[in-house]
């Protein structure tokens, strides 16, 4: 049996298989259960989730592409990132970061990801589409 990624309830998450409530709230109960700090920030959140994004897709794919639009992506101007609406009334840097890492973990294939496995309802609840994708016998 394949291992699988260790962060992997973020990727789950960035690829739509948890139901997406408060962004900030929800990435910060994922971060708890990862690594049991509870009190995770905007900040944290973001360098947690770039973290991830550098490690994991820019420096494995094209380093300089992706380095690039990711900074292209924060630019306050840019509201609609890659799959996820920036609905903050005012810019926010963190909130641009975590929805830029989002955005770029949603779009990346398993030969980045690695094995997901299957979203776990007792993390966050189950998009609509993942619990469809179950009762389809989609992870057997």
């Amino acid at each position: 049996m394949n291992k699988l990624n260790s962060k992997r309830h973020f990727w789950l998450y960035a690829k739509g298989w948890y139901e997406e409530n408060n962004i900030v709230e929800d990435l910060r109960k994922l971060i708890s259960d990862y690594s049991y700090y509870e009190d995770a920030n905007k900040s944290m959140i973001a360098d947690f989730l770039a973290d991830i994004v550098q490690e994991d897709i820019i420096v494995k794919n094209k380093p300089a592409y992706c380095f690039s639009k990711f900074l292209e992506n924060l630019h306050p101007d840019q509201r609609l990132y890659l799959g996820y609406r920036c609905e903050e009334k005012e810019w926010d840097y963190h909130i641009a970061v975590i929805y830029n890492c989002l955005s770029f973990m949603r779009f990346q294939d398993k030969d980045t990801t690695g094995d997901l496995g299957k979203p776990d309802e007792n993390i966050l609840n189950l998009s609509k589409n993942a619990k469809a994708k179950i009762n389809e016998g989609f992870f057997n």
